[in-house]
């Protein structure tokens, strides 16, 4: 399995399925609390001293300055990975496919450290939705948590093992020749107050993506590749559920058949 990128894309769907639980997962016993200082008070100290350099500037300059800083003080990164355990039917015609997929998200949270255990509706989360998904889907999510190797903080990686129908525009000028994506794309509904993003998507490069190409059932009239490409699309717009224009982040993972 190798890792790619993959040229910008942005399919939207009018039926993104959006991710309901109740666990609490514990953390491992072993994990040692330490001294940590919570974000709020982090970003205020930051801000505050941006604010105090900025009070000699122009009113746009200070207004953008802000907006850098809010963007990238609040931001939280997420690492992606996905594992198309199986893929099913192509649906040339009606532009769809089947397929099982194991998508896995890590974060960090400085606010974890004294935590033992880890819940999604009381501890920060990303609130994750499929945006190319049709229909309702099987969907098996659940929580491990670890110590971050590059800071002190606990690493919550979310697991989801989805399974269903994808929407996806094929590229049917030269078919059956040409090479098809089959992708799923994910995006945030988390939002900052001025409805800005509040999630980074970036590619984890310590976990690799791939393909089970051992279990594909339409074998006899594609050829499936073995690698996957991940690829991440800022600044999307979409309408809220109050009619609001709001900005996500989306990552788009993709195989390909021909």
């Amino acid at each position: 399995m190798t890792i790619g990128s993959r040229p910008n894309s942005a399919i939207q769907s009018k039926n993104p399925s959006v991710f309901k639980s109740n666990p609490v997962y514990p953390v491992d016993d072993n994990l040692a609390p330490t001294d940590s200082t919570p974000r709020s008070e982090s970003q205020q100290s930051i801000l505050k001293t941006v604010t105090e350099i900025l009070d000699g500037g122009t009113g746009r300059l200070k207004t953008a300055a802000h907006s850098l800083v809010l963007e990238s003080v609040l931001a939280t990164e997420i690492k992606v990975r996905c594992v198309f355990l199986r893929i099913g039917d192509i649906d040339t015609l009606n532009e769809r496919y089947y397929a099982e997929v194991l998508f896995e998200a890590s974060w960090t949270d400085p606010l974890l450290k004294f935590e033992t255990t880890y819940d999604p509706n009381v501890h920060w989360n990303p609130n994750l939705i499929i945006i190319n998904s049709i229909g309702d889907q099987k969907r098996d999510v659940w929580y491990s948590l670890a110590k971050s190797s590059d800071s002190d903080c606990l690493e919550i990686t979310e697991h989801q093992r989805i399974k269903g129908l994808f929407w996806e525009k094929m590229e049917l000028q030269h078919f059956p020749v040409d090479v098809q994506e089959l992708s799923i794309q994910i995006t945030t509904g988390k939002q900052n107050q001025d409805h800005t993003n509040s999630v980074k998507f970036l590619k984890h490069i310590k976990k690799q993506s791939g393909v089970n190409r051992t279990i594909f059932t339409d074998e006899q009239e594609w050829y499936l590749y073995e690698h996957v490409e991940i690829n991440i699309n800022e600044q999307i717009e979409q309408l809220s559920d109050n009619l609001e224009l709001e900005k996500h982040n989306m990552v788009t993972c993709s195989c390909h058949v021909a």
